[in-house]
Order: structure tokens, then sequence, then C-alpha cells
């Protein structure tokens, strides 16, 4: 007796140690990068530009649009359709929309994250996040990472000349978005006389999932990447030259950025 007992500890140890170290074993985000493609189409009384993937089919793209016109108003002049990536018959759709009974000018945060679900074309509501920030930019572009069970998610929020102006994060898991605040990195590519002009350095990125943390890396393709805040002359603070990545980590509700080997 006493042989099996010492024998059932050992083995209830090793499955446990087993489990730790998976759940602590980096687990590198596959990145979704769908072909895409755009038109106008009507929303209510407007036209938007609507980006959506390819796969999507046209009934599904239709219905999901239908909905959105049905239930909603559109802040900006375009939207994005994308398949939420590792399940099956939902939607992300990225854009400012107000609820279709507020006024525009409400005081209310705008939607710039929906899940809804289509089936036959039978269409419903699973999700949304709602940011103060979603109707002061002209463009809103996500970039989808998929882990074993999450999803981290980057919009994009840039002013209608395509300068990226602000990247803000979420995690979506079991159905619901969880806001992880803002990465605050830019890529200057040029000067157009004295205003830089700069990109999205996240079209690029990486992510991975360590110790219950989150990593994204970035680097510059065409020029040199920066943060928000400026030295003692007022200019952006560098962070890399063109190429070298830099990476940030999500703790204490903020982004930090990652040491460097030198």
């Amino acid at each position: 007796m006493k042989i099996k007992i010492v024998l059932l500890t050992a083995l209830l140890l090793a499955f446990s140690s087993i489990g730790f170290a998976q759940s602590n074993a980096p687990q590198q985000l596959r990145r979704s990068d769908p072909q895409m493609q755009s038109t106008e189409q009507k929303f209510g009384q407007e036209k938007v530009t609507v980006s959506f993937d390819k796969s999507i089919p046209l009934s599904t793209r239709q219905a999901l649009v239908r909905y959105l016109a049905q239930h909603y108003d559109t802040m900006l002049l375009g939207l994005e359709i994308d398949k939420v990536p590792g399940a099956d018959h939902l939607y992300a759709i990225t854009g400012a929309f107000s609820k279709a009974q507020l006024a525009k000018d409400s005081a209310q945060a705008p939607t710039i994250l929906l899940v809804l679900r289509e089936q036959g074309d039978t269409v419903s509501e699973v999700s949304k996040i709602e940011n103060d920030n979603g109707s002061g930019y002209g463009l809103l572009t996500p970039a989808f990472f998929l882990g074993d069970n999450k999803l981290l998610i980057i919009v994009s929020l840039s002013s209608v000349d395509g300068d990226a102006r602000l990247n803000l994060v979420y995690e979506y898991a079991d159905s619901n978005f969880k806001p992880l605040g803002q990465i605050d990195v830019i890529e200057k590519v040029g000067m157009n006389g004295n205003l830089w002009r700069i990109a999205n350095p996240v079209e690029r990125a990486t992510a991975k999932y360590q110790n219950n943390t989150y990593y994204v890396t970035v680097r510059g393709a065409s020029g040199g990447l920066y943060d928000g805040s400026v030295d003692a002359n007022g200019s952006p603070q560098r962070l890399a030259l063109r190429g070298s990545p830099v990476t940030f980590f999500y703790e204490g509700g903020a982004w930090k950025q990652a040491a460097t080997n030198r």
C-alpha cells in the first residue's frame, strides 16, 4: 500500500510539473495575414469603403453590413471585415460606430471593434469594445495574433493620409474583449517640409505569450523607430535604427520596452 501511495504521489507531481512547464513555455502567436479587397457599399444613406477578407462569401459580407446598417451609424467612411482567427462563423468588424438611435455627436464613446456571428444569413452580436479615440482618426486597421486560447488584437488608428498615430491593444478570449492599453511607437520614413512622414511598424510586428505576459516586437523597414515622448528639444525619442527590433511587453497595465542586448 505504501508503495502504491508513493508511486501515485510521484505521478501527480510529474503531471503537475508538466502542466506548469506547458503554461510557462513561450507561445509564438500566429499572425493572421488574409488577402484583402476593398469595395464601396451602401451603409444606410451613405456609401462607405469596405475592406474585407477575400475568402468571406459575398452573402456573408452583405448580411454583416446589413446588420451594421440596421443597428449602427458609422462615424467614418470606411470599415474592415475580418474572420476571427481560430473560430467558425465569427467576424471582427473594425470601424467607428454609434448606436443607430443615438446622434452622431453623442458623448458616448464609439464602438471600434465588433464581433458578429453569421450563420445562414442570421447575424447576432457577440461582443464589442468602445474607445473615445475611435472617431478621432480617419483609418482603423486591425492586426490579429492567435494563440492556443487567446487572440491578441492591435488596432492602429491613423490619420487620413495614412500616418500611424496610435496603437490600441486588446485581448479577446471567452467571447469578451479586455483592453490592454496602447503601444506608443511610430516609424519615421522621411520628411515633408518640416513635418515627419511616418508609418506603422505594427504592419510587420510579431507577438508571443510567455509567463502570462504578452510580447510584441516591431522593427522599421524604411526608417528608425520612435516613441511618443520627447527630449529637451521637443523631438521624439528614438528607440532603434532602421531594421533593429524593439520589443514591448505588457506589465502593470502598461506596455514597456524590453531591454536590448548591445
